[in-house]
């Protein structure tokens, strides 16, 4: 068996001082101004500060009891948007601790390869592998000079099992019109890329090309572009 995993990236957190009371309950000793009637009047202080078109939804909570500190629009269905990655990011670290490491596993049998996935969302990240000088397909590099090593030869059956996640790699309410975004990409078990098709066109002429990143097969593609006024080519992905 060959593990591979990358470091579970570390996020810097700049936020508003009542986003992270609420996450007080991952702190040994929160500081004085985090009692209740001192975070109420702070709080009540900034919430008088923001914009009257801005809906904001805000409790606070003491995480052993329950105690409810501060209510503001708390039952409002709001979409919480990324200020959920810093909720995210406190569970995660609180859970797994600082040095997990997600795994891909590689498994080899003959001519049979199995290639597992646990979730990774930084396999084969462009500016991960940008900031270590590698090409995106390093660990693809390294897995075929493990093969040849143990005496693989040739490959013939192979298994990609993304199956620790199900089968919904797209959120129902994320909008159809945003779903060739960089930021609306499917999820899963397997990922490379960020799950992203980089398409750069390329003209020399009257030819017009595309180059792929990652490469995928051209048969994948249909290159309908002609050469005519300037304007910005259009990509899409059959729904």
């Amino acid at each position: 068996m060959l593990d591979y995993g990358s470091p579970s990236r570390r996020t810097r957190l700049l936020t508003a001082r009542f986003t992270v009371t609420a996450l007080l309950g991952f702190l040994a000793a929160p500081p004085a101004w985090a009692q209740p009637a001192a975070l109420t009047a702070r709080l009540d202080e900034r919430l008088a500060r923001v914009p009257q078109n801005t809906r904001i939804g805000l409790l606070v909570a003491e995480a052993d009891s329950g105690a409810v500190w501060y209510a503001h629009d708390a039952d409002a269905l709001l979409k919480p948007a990324s200020v959920q990655k810093l909720f995210v990011t406190a569970a995660a670290l609180e859970r797994f601790g600082p040095d997990f490491r997600f795994e891909t596993r590689l498994y080899a049998r003959g001519d049979e390869v199995w290639i597992l996935g646990g979730g990774d969302p930084g396999f084969g990240d462009e500016r991960i592998e940008q900031r270590q000088n590698c090409r995106l397909t390093r660990i693809f590099d390294e897995w075929a000079a493990a093969l040849r090593a143990q005496g693989t030869t040739a490959i013939g059956k192979l298994v990609l099992d993304d199956s620790i996640f199900d089968a919904l790699v797209r959120h129902p309410d994320w909008p159809d019109d945003q779903s060739d975004r960089w930021y609306q990409a499917p999820v899963g078990g397997l990922n490379i890329n960020n799950n992203c098709l980089d398409v750069t066109v390329v003209v020399r002429g009257r030819d017009i090309s595309l180059r792929l990143h990652p490469d995928v097969s051209t048969e994948l593609i249909r290159n309908t572009l002609q050469r005519g006024k300037q304007q910005r080519p259009v990509l899409k992905r059959p729904q």
